[in-house]
This record gives structure tokens, C-alpha cells and sequence, in this order.
């Protein structure tokens, strides 16, 4: 995604065409950003927060007279809300990448 948005305003500021992954290899390696593999689960999610938001939404819901088509329908989207991710990018100086639970 970040490549796609710099080949983008690379165009729109008369550049060329071609693309290179280099500069962002450079930039991870210059700011000591590495890739980690999340394990574990370590962390756990927050369930009073999600019970909060849901109340909110529900509120949000009734003060605004939503009806269910101006409720975005997420089951239509390409999302997989409970695939976690098994990779992040860390600095180097964190030795470890903590999991959730589900």
C-alpha cells in the first residue's frame, strides 16, 4: 500500500514510471524497523471497551433514527474481522511481538 501511494504522487509530480522496492528497504533499515512474528497471547482484548461501544452505537442508533440500510453492512466486504495478524513491523530495540487472545 505504501508503495502504491508513493508510485501515485510520483506520477502526479511528473516522475517515472518505473518502480523500485528499494527505497522502502532502505527506510526500514535506516529507522531499525523489522518484521516480528506475534506470538502467544499475552494480551488480552478488551471486553468492557467492546461492551461501552456497543451501548454507544446502539444509542447512536435511536438518537439518530438509522434504519438498517444506513447501517454499513460489513458481512459484504472482503474484511476478515477475526483473522488476527501473525506478522507486525517492530523497532529494533522490542525483542518480542505479544498475541491477543480472541
Amino acid at each position: 500500500m505504501i508503495q502504491q501511494k508513493a508510485l501515485n504522487f510520483n506520477s502526479k509530480l511528473g516522475g517515472s514510471k518505473e518502480s523500485s522496492t528499494d527505497w522502502l528497504e532502505n527506510f526500514k533499515n535506516r529507522h531499525g524497523i523489522r518484521q516480528l512474528s506475534i506470538v502467544g497471547e499475552k494480551l488480552s482484548s478488551d471486553i468492557e471497551a467492546g461492551n461501552s461501544f456497543i451501548a454507544e452505537l446502539q444509542d447512536l442508533i435511536v438518537k439518530e433514527k438509522l434504519t438498517a440500510d444506513q447501517i454499513y453492512n460489513c458481512d459484504e466486504t472482503g474484511l476478515y474481522w477475526r483473522a488476527l495478524p501473525t506478522k507486525t513491523l517492530a523497532a529494533e530495540n522490542e525483542a518480542v511481538a505479544p498475541g491477543r487472545k480472541r
